[in-house]
């Protein structure tokens, strides 16, 4: 018998590409699953979309919420979730098939406590690999890449054991808020493997968080690394040499 992965998806007004990244998570290959839908007060037809999926299928937990921005929503989904493994899926992006197995396959084979695998950015026309050096990385060394590598931070590349984040949650308020939680969980010494596998489909649109002109602003790569570096400087106590 499988242990569950529970997987939080924030929703907000994504009608247009929600189903195809609901579909890429329920159609994977390991079906033991939790799938919470965060709707985080949206204007369009994503509420009722989620509404939908979770009637035909009982795997999925829809949270209707009023509007609190994605760390709210992400918070709601970690009270929420009951899994012994977790992972993070955005709305507009959507997972590759087979992936699910594979990493928890990874994970228990290690006995690691996070597995990080390879992604792509999709444009309208192209997808564009962002490769990853296969390695395992003992937590002390991964920490120390927090600053220089924002993939590090980042929290829908990776499958986690959940206790990882046990009374963690997201610091409310922030337009980019991975850098802000993702470190934590690995404050105490913890094993990471890194896959060549591609697992994920960053969507790249103007209107996403990520690509809106309040996120160039405070979430460029280097101030992404910054408030990470900043982090560990503050919280590394595990750690004296950081």
């Amino acid at each position: 018998m499988n242990e569950t992965i529970s997987v939080i998806v924030p929703v907000y007004n994504v009608a247009a590409y929600l189903p195809q990244c609901l579909e890429s998570i329920l159609n994977q290959d390991y079906g033991d699953l939790q799938v919470l839908l965060i709707d985080d007060g949206s204007t369009d037809d994503s509420g009722a979309i989620c509404d939908r999926f979770a009637a035909q299928d009982s795997r999925i937990q829809v949270i209707h919420q009023k509007n609190g921005g994605a760390a709210s929503a992400k918070n709601a989904g970690l009270r929420a979730a009951s899994g012994k493994y977790l992972s993070f899926v955005d709305s507009d992006d959507y997972l590759e098939p087979g992936v699910y197995g594979f990493l928890v396959k990874t994970l228990e084979e290690a006995q690691a406590d996070t597995v990080q695998g390879a992604f792509q950015e999709v444009y309208r026309s192209r997808t564009e690999a962002k490769p990853l050096k296969p390695e395992t990385l003992e937590g002390f060394d991964y920490l120390l890449r927090f600053p220089k590598d924002f993939t590090c931070a980042l929290l829908w590349n990776k499958l986690y054991r959940r206790e990882l984040f046990n009374g963690v949650f997201f610091e409310e308020g922030h337009k980019i808020d991975d850098e802000y939680f993702t470190y934590q969980g690995f404050l105490q010494p913890r094993k990471v493997v890194c896959t060549d596998r591609i697992i994920y489909n960053y969507r790249k649109r103007a209107s996403s968080v990520m690509g809106s002109p309040a996120a160039a602003d405070s979430g460029r790569p280097g101030q992404h690394r910054q408030a990470a570096a900043e982090g560990l400087r503050a919280d590394s106590r595990p750690f004296p040499g950081l």
